[in-house]
């Protein structure tokens, strides 16, 4: 009886702690399943985002190298402008930048898509060419990539033009702004020289107590002369 109650107890105690487990591992895979599906949601907001802005953005990586260097340039430059100190002070024309080249940032990231949209179709039609009269339309297609690029490239050139003059006056206004610090210091300079040089009586005493120097030192010279030659004759002639 006593050893029936004992096992009765054990496989108790055991059903008891498989359920605990069991419950435990309930938990745990529904928490993993949590995370799966949040991860799943936190991979799925960008493409969501890019389908709801679609048209109202422009992705260098979706643009082969020779166009996506263009847009590039001209983010460059732009930004360099708009973070410039003669932006923030206003040397340059503030209020038209902030308007007026994200707007051609705008326009130029909108040519370079298409350019590189035609780009690629001219480039397939090339491979699949059935003949010269082919290449000759692909020709002037060509022609016609070119001439936009050219248009584009102009733009950017002024932009990063204009970013270059920006720079200069930075340049000019640090320049300025260390200059009037160190004006600040010219006082400081000058009660230097004054203190230095006003006193020209000082340098004449030192000058005479120079030369008094080199009279003392004739006979002080003299009487180590006189003392050496006497020790010398103390001595035993060397010979």
């Amino acid at each position: 009886m006593g050893v029936s109650v004992v096992i009765a107890a054990s496989v108790s105690g055991v059903v008891f702690w498989v359920g605990v487990i069991c419950l435990v591992a309930a938990v745990l895979a529904f928490i993993m399943c949590i995370e799966e599906i949040q991860a799943r949601r936190t991979d799925a907001q960008p493409a969501m985002i890019a389908r709801q802005h679609s048209g109202r953005y422009v992705c260098p990586c979706d643009i082969q190298q020779e166009d996506r260097d263009l847009l590039l340039r001209a983010a460059t430059a732009v930004e360099r402008i708009l973070t410039s100190t003669a932006h923030e002070l206003d040397t340059v024309d503030k209020v038209r930048n902030n308007t007026e080249l994200p707007e051609i940032l705008w326009k130029v990231a909108k040519d370079v898509e298409k350019i590189d949209q035609l780009a690629m179709k001219h480039w397939g039609a090339s491979a699949a060419s059935a003949g010269a009269a082919v290449d000759s339309v692909l020709s002037s297609q060509a022609s016609a990539l070119q001439t936009s690029r050219d248009h584009v490239s102009a733009r950017i050139m002024a932009l990063e033009e204009y970013a270059k003059r920006a720079g200069v006056i930075d340049d000019l206004i640090a320049q300025q702004a260390q200059i009037e610090q160190l004006e600040g210091a010219n006082s400081e300079y000058l009660d230097l020289v004054a203190q230095t040089s006003g006193d020209d009586a000082a340098a004449q005493r030192v000058a005479l107590i120079g030369e008094e120097a080199v009279v003392a030192a004739g006979p002080i010279a003299e009487a180590v002369r006189r003392a050496r030659d006497a020790a010398e004759l103390a001595l035993p002639d060397k010979s």
